[in-house]
């Protein structure tokens, strides 16, 4: 006999679950919750109640669940039922049948036709998902980037970069912002080991040069809606050189929670990767969040995400012997359940020029408005 307190426990755990799944695949009919700011936060305790579920094992089980074979008579009823569901999943995109998909994990790793995603050539910086844009612009002083409208995040915070000897602390990152609208930034580093590395790196790679004009850092933030393309792709020509997983928490990351818990991306888990591009520095943060929590890198296999073994806020680093060199559109990895990325980039300090950028209110070098949605290979920003 099921004891009453284990019974309270399990109908708790499946309410819980239930409203959390429903807000995962909700789908976000107003604009209005990527153009306006977040005027309500959610309590201290509503934040507390969240991490104290067990959502990782939780997230696991969903993950399991996923994995169950789909007899194949049954796929194409199953799959496309799935689809019809959720507006951010297009079957016209996929390259294979859906009877060919035996789990529904499977299919949330579709490949799509090679004519699906052009990547635009004429583009500084180019989508490196299917999503939506909900923020992007320059970096303010005190190295505070708005992930959502009205709310402010620490670069330090999101990186988990916790003292100035930190190898993911460098460049931009380091500098005290005095301005908001032209910033000139140095090009320092954290050790003389990161800059004999980076020196010699450039000297094989001749188009990343050494650039003495003003900088400015810049962010773009990008939701993956659930039964979406779940696949990402690099978004410029660059090199990774360290990578960061953050082992943390799995709120539910749909732009309505971000809004009431604007430390999502500092609390969730994390894959951060720093490198160089042609205008200097240059990051990508992909982040977890409830329903599966894996993150799966194709040029790194030791990378293992939402793992029993790791207990929360351990960190792992990895620097790479030799540079992850990208292309635009080059495929780097994937969700196994969708949510958020972060770009975070060095490029020539802009003014706003409006008259001739075709944009109103808007750096000219973002070539999309936050709330918009994107698809991989979109033109995102011109560098002047």
């Amino acid at each position: 006999m099921v004891r009453q307190r284990t019974l309270w426990t399990i109908v708790a755990s499946g309410t819980v679950t239930g409203l959390l799944a429903h807000q995962t695949v909700s789908f976000e009919r107003s604009a209005d919750l990527y153009g306006t700011p977040a005027t309500r936060q959610a309590a201290p305790w509503a934040r507390t109640a969240l991490e104290t579920l067990p959502l990782r094992l939780l997230s696991r089980a969903l993950g399991a669940v996923s994995r169950v074979y789909l007899p194949k008579a049954t796929r194409r009823t199953l799959l496309s039922t799935y689809c019809a569901c959720l507006p951010a999943c297009q079957l016209d995109d996929i390259r294979d049948p859906l009877e060919t998909f035996p789990t529904l994990a499977a299919f949330q790793q579709r490949q799509l036709k090679p004519s699906a995603r052009p990547i635009d050539s004429k583009a500084s910086l180019v989508a490196p998902c299917d999503g939506r844009l909900l923020s992007c612009g320059q970096v303010e002083s005190g190295a505070l980037l708005q992930p959502i409208k009205g709310i402010r995040l620490s670069m330090r915070a999101l990186l988990d970069s916790t003292d100035e000897r930190d190898p993911l602390v460098r460049g931009p990152i380091m500098v005290e912002v005095a301005t908001t609208e032209t910033l000139g930034l140095s090009r320092t580093r954290g050790s003389t080991e990161l800059n004999s590395k980076t020196m010699s790196m450039k000297s094989n790679h001749t188009a990343i040069q050494p650039d003495t004009e003003a900088k400015a850092l810049y962010y773009a933030v990008f939701h993956l809606p659930a039964g979406g393309y779940h696949r990402f792709h690099s978004p410029a020509r660059w090199d990774i050189e360290l990578r960061r997983h953050v082992v943390g928490q799995l709120l539910p990351g749909t732009p309505r929670i971000l809004r009431r818990l604007g430390s999502l991306f500092t609390v969730n888990e994390r894959v951060c990767l720093v490198g160089e591009w042609t205008d200097g520095f240059f990051g990508m943060v992909a982040v977890a969040a409830f329903g599966n929590g894996d993150i799966y890198l194709h040029f790194d296999e030791d990378l293992v995400t939402n793992c029993h073994e790791y207990p929360l806020n351990y960190r792992r680093d990895m620097t790479y012997r030799w540079p992850v060199r990208l292309q635009p559109g080059d495929e780097m990895g994937g969700f196994r359940q969708g949510s958020c990325i972060v770009l975070l980039f060095e490029a020539a300090a802009m003014v706003r020029d409006d008259s001739t950028s075709g944009h109103t209110g808007r750096d000219v070098g973002f070539l999309v408005q936050p709330g918009a949605l994107v698809r991989t290979g979109e033109a995102l920003f011109r560098a002047p």
